[in-house]
């Protein structure tokens, strides 16, 4: 399950922003190693691409997709429900998808 914050980063290819002290360090490590790897990844891919299309992929919003100028897209879940896409794709509740570049 992912924090709102790091969906919206993946969504719109911002990198993380922590705010780190000696009382919340270590309490927060976790979520750390499980954050910067992916977010950091994704915004190797697309970073200084322009973001070419936005959609909102249920009536709620809940579920939205960004493509980038390469044709990579990122759908983000913000619902606690999973979503299928397809018959075979679901993006999890409270999680991502990046689909592959077609």
């Amino acid at each position: 399950m992912w924090d709102k914050e790091d969906l919206m980063n993946l969504l719109h290819g911002h990198m993380p922003t922590f705010m780190l002290n000696r009382e919340n360090s270590t309490a927060k490590a976790a979520h750390l190693v499980k954050t910067l790897p992916p977010v950091c990844e994704w915004n190797r891919a697309i970073g200084y691409e322009e973001m070419t299309d936005f959609r909102w992929l249920t009536p709620d919003g809940s579920v939205q997709q960004a493509v980038y100028a390469s044709g990579r897209s990122m759908i983000v879940n913000f619902g606690d429900q999973d979503f299928a896409l397809s018959a075979t794709e679901k993006v999890p509740g409270k999680g991502f998808l990046r689909p592959a570049v077609r």
